[in-house]
């Protein structure tokens, strides 16, 4: 992370001596200011023994010999320990005066964590995130030691932006530091965006931000935002817009770093209309970024800019006036891209609303299958301790497996892998709305020649013609007939994993499949959690698919208890689930999971066998009657 620029930290202390000295007259004029008392303390960190740095040491000695030219008391150290710069806080605090001008320069390692910005002291022990109060300086203490002694205005400098070593891997640290803000007369300049690292330099040099400070501020007659606006653009010029300054100001006094010499060489004692001697600029522009709703990142043109969040706005500052283009992406799934054109005005704040609109929640896919949005979410996935004993009731007295000696524990072993219960997070997808259908499946045979395991073994599937002539036969069972919008059956793992490339798709997990079955509130069946036979198909009859609307799953995906089990592209693992724990390759070994019941379980054994918590599992190269499947899809 980069240190935050000079212009941060003046910023901090101006807003804390506007603040303090709300009450007094912002005019002042250059008799007096030539006169007020200008305190500065000014810090250098380099020599850290992880992530040491290359130029605090040359910024501090040279941001101190500028600023006692242009008549600063400076209280200058370098390579302070923790307790070294609370000592020299404490010594600024007592050096300051009301009415004056305080101004903090920090050079070195900074940090942002859970929102906040702290300094990095020598020796400074970040073995984690929960260190970081106790071994580092605050900026809020440095706000807090100006804000007491009721400056005139106050000026914090932080050039503390450069890549930063401790917080890699850290949860709540974010990237660069964040905004900050102070009462009126606060001025706060950072070497680069929020959130966003600045060029360190060269060894030997200066870092790119301080360097072009050296520059504008002894600029005579500047006013001090066009001393800082100056230095931005040397800094976007010499980085070819990498690194863009920033600067917040409630300060709305007038105040320049160099007063401009009278014809004698001597500095003006008394005011002349105007007050002072300004040096025009051209000027900048701003975008203040909100977004309604969802968190999303943010692109300005092509280069990435940081992110907004309804509970944080995000601020681009020193803009060139011109057309801009604004992009955003939501930082989860189910959200269209935002793009819109802005025009960037000199001086001039633009605010640009950002409220996401949701994908389409009905698309076709390539094959021409409905396809609604399941968008993200979280939720208990499997089933508790006691829904699995009462499953291993009923499984116990109705299954006659149970009475034969080999098969003794099957009901336990086929329920034990409904637990653990764990809370999972699924990102936005699309699902099929149906079972793939023996039509579209035709299609797919006809599109590529693809011949199935059942197919080839003369197993025989469904009632239709392939390429080759073949006829295929109808799933078995009473009243049972073939139309093409019944659920395709007889197809392996293998052929519908196929069957979904084809199509642009894949399989769901099985992750994805319960949680568009159960929705977030943990209920058993796709309507509630009371059994009602009349809403899905599982008593020895075919349907065509869709057959029970009345059935649909919290999403409006049909068919997901009863019709037939369904493939998913997971491994028949225990659990937790957990998506990277190779259950998801698709080209591992072992039995994949089936999921959602079928035709053929009969009134007495249904209630417990089309539970969506239910899992079965078969070799990716078993084909039956009861088997079919649906696709899921990626959202762009």
């Amino acid at each position: 992370m980069r240190v935050a620029s000079l212009a941060v930290l003046l910023s901090v202390v101006l807003a804390l001596g506007a603040g303090s000295a709300a009450g007094q007259p912002r005019d002042i004029s250059v008799q007096q200011m030539q006169s007020e008392k200008r305190v500065a303390l000014v810090i250098g960190n380099s020599r850290y023994a992880v992530g040491p740095l290359n130029n605090p040491g040359n910024d501090s000695r040279a941001i101190t010999d500028l600023l006692q030219s242009l008549g600063f008391e400076v209280l200058s150290h370098m390579d302070l320990d923790l307790v070294g710069m609370r000592r020299a806080l404490a010594d600024f605090g007592e050096r300051m005066a009301e009415g004056g001008v305080a101004l903090f320069y920090y050079s070195g390692h900074g940090l942002q964590v859970g929102g906040k910005n702290y300094l990095v002291p020598l020796r400074a022990r970040l073995t984690s995130e929960r260190y970081v109060a106790a071994e580092t300086v605050e900026v809020d203490a440095v706000l807090k030691e100006m804000d007491a002694a009721r400056n005139r205005l106050n000026i914090v400098i932080l050039d503390a932006c450069r890549d930063n070593p401790f917080a890699r891997g850290w949860k709540s640290a974010a990237r660069g530091l964040t905004q900050m803000s102070g009462p009126p007369g606060t001025f706060i300049a950072y070497a680069t965006d929020p959130g966003d690292v600045a060029a360190d330099g060269e060894p030997g040099t200066n870092g790119v931000y301080t360097a072009e400070l050296l520059r504008a501020l002894p600029e005579p007659g500047l006013k001090i935002e066009d001393s800082f606006k100056r230095a931005a653009r040397g800094v976007i010029e010499r980085t070819r817009g990498r690194q863009r300054p920033w600067i917040s100001s409630s300060f709305t006094g007038e105040f320049v770093f160099t007063l401009v010499p009278s014809a004698q060489g001597q500095r003006e004692t008394t005011p002349s209309p105007p007050p002072l001697q300004v040096t025009s600029l051209p000027h900048l522009g701003s975008l203040l970024i909100r977004s309604a709703k969802e968190p999303v990142k943010v692109w300005l043109g092509d280069r990435r800019q940081g992110e907004a969040a309804p509970s944080a706005d995000l601020q681009i500052a020193n803009l060139q006036v011109g057309a801009y283009t604004v992009k955003a992406t939501a930082k989860r799934k189910g959200f269209k891209p935002w793009t819109r054109d802005v025009q960037i005005v000199a001086d001039a704040r633009e605010r640009v609303d950002i409220d996401l609109e949701t994908l389409d929640q009905l698309i076709k896919g390539e094959d021409g299958a409905e396809m609604l949005l399941i968008p993200g979410g979280a939720f208990d996935m499997g089933s508790t301790r006691d829904e699995v004993e009462r499953a291993l009731a009923v499984c116990q007295r109705q299954n006659s497996l149970e009475l034969i000696p080999e098969f003794k524990g099957y009901c336990r072993r086929k329920y034990a892998y409904e637990t653990p219960q764990a809370r999972v997070t699924v990102e936005a997808f699309y699902l099929d709305r149906y079972e793939v259908t023996n039509a579209l499946f035709e299609m797919f045979i006809k599109a590529t020649g693809h011949r199935t395991r059942a197919e080839r073994e003369g197993w025989g599937w469904v009632l239709v013609r392939n390429v080759n002539g073949a006829t295929w036969r109808a799933p078995t069972g009473p009243g049972s007939t073939a139309v093409s919008t019944h659920p395709v059956v007889q197809v392996s793992w293998e052929d519908a994993k196929a069957y979904c490339q084809w199509a642009g798709k894949r399989l769901p997990t099985e992750a994805e499949w319960e949680y568009a079955a159960r929705g977030t509130d943990g209920r058993k069946y796709p309507w509630g959690n009371s059994f009602e036979s009349n809403r899905a198909d599982f008593s020895n009859r075919v349907a065509p698919v869709g057959s029970y609307p009345s059935g649909a799953s919290p999403f409006g995906i049909l068919d997901m208890a009863g019709s037939v089990y369904e493939w998913v592209s997971s491994l028949y693992k225990p659990y937790p689930y957990s998506a990277t724990d190779g259950r998801e390759d698709p080209n591992a070994s072992g039995e994949r999971v089936l999921r959602g019941g079928a035709w053929d379980m009969g009134s007495e054994d249904g209630p417990e066998k089309i539970r969506f918590a239910g899992r079965g599992a078969y070799e990716p190269f078993f084909s039956t009657e009861y088997i079919g499947f649906r696709c899921a899809q990626e959202v762009q």
